[in-house]
């Protein structure tokens, strides 16, 4: 007997107006937080995958926000995902760590254009590991539209420290954000059936 995992090709999102996603039984609720410095496009993404739209200029968070985005997993499985979208704000600090307890899946967002918000990540894994015990999902640098001021090797350094995977993405034109959630579900769903097999 073999552990089965569902592969990124067959999952597929359902959209609100889809009349496919009004007649299905779900299966599965899946929490997840998008987490990093203000000012990365944490926001931007979750409009540009749940609305297909792009702002230039967009407010700052406040606490936190969400959205809930359905998804066919294969073989007649299907999953609900909230997307929640944090504040990376000093300020609103102490309310996203509240949050944070409550979440058990987070995707690393930080911005290409700023080499300091990748090192801040450092600092939100802290914190995140310090409040629960999470399951880091990806990282993902937002606005691959922008000139780069990270290089291939401190990306590469950082996914292989915290054994994660990367994903380049841009909110303003679109690119690879359906695919970051796509992988994002593809590997809560394959931990799931792991522990399943696995018999825990």
């Amino acid at each position: 007997m073999t552990e089965e995992t569902s592969s990124t090709s067959q999952i597929k999102v359902l959209r609100v107006n889809a009349s496919s996603s009004q007649s299905v039984s779900f299966n599965y609720l899946f929490k997840v937080a998008l987490i990093g410095d203000s000012g990365v496009g944490k926001t931007s993404i979750l409009l540009r995958f749940s609305e297909g739209t792009f702002l230039e200029n967009t407010a700052s968070t406040i606490g936190v926000d969400f959205k809930i985005i359905s998804f066919d997993l294969g073989d007649n499985t299907y999953a609900k995902m909230q997307i929640w979208d944090t504040c990376g704000s000093e300020r609103f600090k102490s309310l996203t760590t509240a949050f944070i307890k409550s979440c058990p899946s987070f995707i690393l967002v930080f911005d290409l254009s700023r080499k300091s918000t990748l090192t801040n990540l450092e600092h939100w894994i802290d914190i995140i590991k310090e409040n629960t015990n999470p399951q880091l999902l990806c990282f993902i640098g937002n606005k691959s539209d922008l000139e780069s001021e990270i290089t291939k090797e401190e990306i590469d350094k950082f996914s292989e420290k915290y054994g994660i995977t990367y994903i380049e993405a841009s909110a303003k034109n679109g690119s690879n954000i359906e695919e970051m959630f796509i992988t994002t579900v593809s590997n809560i769903y394959n931990e799931i059936k792991t522990k399943e097999y696995n018999g825990s």
